[in-house]
């Protein structure tokens, strides 16, 4: 379970594949606003970027999914590096790296910044970066 920093919004990891996200009102009432769905099996660790515009979410089967939390939907291909499950994860505090720890006992730092993003989507398209 994480909340987001800025965004008064509850994620919460789920057996059934998704990952619920919850409204948390000023009289801290929660209401269900949607479920992000996209993993194979069971959701086992959740954590918000610190600017509350990201969330990166685990499963059983070690991947890791980064969300978009204005659009719902997932940005890029899921992460994979553990050979188990996601047990905990952390946003470095500038937001570009992300932390993982998985039940095969290693720790993962990916590389999430918006300059690794740029550099793998033009690795996609076969851009060379522009001088």
């Amino acid at each position: 379970m994480a909340v987001s920093p800025k965004k008064g919004i509850l994620a919460i990891g789920t057996k059934s594949n998704r990952v619920a996200l919850l409204s948390v009102g000023a009289d801290y009432h929660l209401s269900k606003q949607l479920g992000l769905e996209g993993h194979r099996d069971s959701v086992t660790a959740v954590a918000f970027s610190p600017d509350g515009e990201t969330l990166a979410s685990g499963d059983v089967e070690g991947r890791i999914i980064l969300w978009d939390i204005a659009s719902h939907q997932p940005l890029g291909q899921p992460f994979t590096g553990h050979k188990k499950g996601v047990l905990s994860m952390a946003f470095s505090p500038d937001g570009g790296t992300l932390a993982s720890g998985g039940e095969d006992n290693n720790v993962i730092l990916w590389d999430v910044s918006v300059k690794s993003w740029q550099a793998r989507a033009r690795h996609i398209v076969n851009l060379s970066e522009a001088k």
